[in-house]
């Protein structure tokens, strides 16, 4: 049911555009990247539908902007899953690369919406919000090539190719939650993931 919503007071612009991201991400979350319409969440912000154009050009610019933060979202995600487990390189690495695959799990719409083209800028036109689309999970994927990048400093992984050995692990955890999302009866062997990270990241036994 739609709120009565008070006229932003001057200054107030920002906290309107929080909304509707905000709203947009629910959308997203119950209902797919389908469910992301003006028209809904100008009705559940509690606005008129062309109140919304003062902050997005389009619905495609307010789905752009939910990928960017649900990338930094993952950033923070995988950051702080290494944290969590001390400095010993390979178990950073495989602490990432369980954190990736359970953020799929805990936001499957939100995690399908980040490969769905918008990193092409023919797709989405830079904005204030996203100043290049085409550069959209760089920073996420940052992480990665530095876990990579510090095992092989440390002498435990055979390669110095850090960032196609990065590339190659950072594909196959992304088919690997995809298949996950798909084919959820499958009987995954015990232990494919760290498998998967000792092999793609050529680490020594």
């Amino acid at each position: 049911m739609s709120k009565t919503r008070t006229r932003n007071r001057r200054g107030e612009g920002i906290k309107l555009r929080q909304e509707i991201l905000a709203v947009a991400a629910d959308l997203l979350d119950e209902g797919g990247e389908a469910a992301v319409t003006l028209r809904d969440i100008a009705f559940t912000v509690g606005i008129s539908t062309p109140s919304i154009y003062a902050h997005f050009t389009d619905r495609e610019a307010i789905v752009a902007a939910l990928v960017s933060e649900t990338f930094n979202l993952l950033e923070t995600d995988l950051r702080a899953a290494m944290e969590q487990v001390g400095p010993n390189p390979v178990t950073r690495l495989r602490a990432l690369a369980t954190a990736y695959l359970d953020f799929a799990v805990r936001w499957p719409q939100r995690y399908r919406v980040l490969f769905g083209g918008l990193w092409s800028d023919k797709t989405v036109q830079p904005t204030a919000e996203v100043n290049s689309t085409s550069r959209m999970g760089h920073s996420a994927f940052g992480v990665l090539l530095e876990a990579v990048d510090a095992c092989q400093r440390a002498g435990v992984a055979s390669d110095t190719d850090a960032f196609s050995d990065a590339a190659g692990l950072w594909a196959a955890l992304h088919g690997l939650a995809q298949l996950h999302a798909v084919a959820p009866l499958f009987p995954w062997p015990a232990g494919l993931l760290d498998q998967m990270v000792n092999r793609l990241a050529l680490l020594r036994d």
